[in-house]
């Protein structure tokens, strides 16, 4: 019948279109993913905070990217999350006057299931 003729005409163009966005989307997807990339080691080597901050990692959903994506400077005292400034050997970068290497926060001081 002349619908069956139709569909017969149809499909492949439809599954070529089908393929073809799907190779499309894939390789957007792949570019993307290599785009958030972990920088190279001499550009985010160390976190510089203020001296009453701690540092924090935060990275709820598994992304990658470089470290300052996920590590903050935290004030325990005033609950406030801020980014830190990164040095690496490779830029020239430095830390602002007074600011220190953090430790890490402790539990009580900070914890993302409260």
């Amino acid at each position: 019948t002349s619908a069956t003729a139709n569909i017969r005409r149809i499909l492949p163009r439809t599954m070529k279109f089908i393929i073809t966005s799907f190779a499309i989307i894939a390789t957007l997807s792949h570019s993307i993913y290599m785009a958030q990339a972990a920088l190279p080691p001499g550009y985010e080597d160390q976190i510089y905070c203020h001296p009453d901050n701690c540092e924090i990692y935060t990275n709820p959903f598994g992304y990658v990217g470089a470290l300052s994506s996920f590590y903050k400077c935290y004030n325990p005292s005033t609950g406030k999350t801020t980014d830190g400034v990164w040095t690496g050997s490779l830029t020239n970068v430095t830390a602002p006057e007074g600011w220190i290497e953090p430790e890490q926060c402790t539990a009580e001081e900070y914890s993302e299931c409260n």
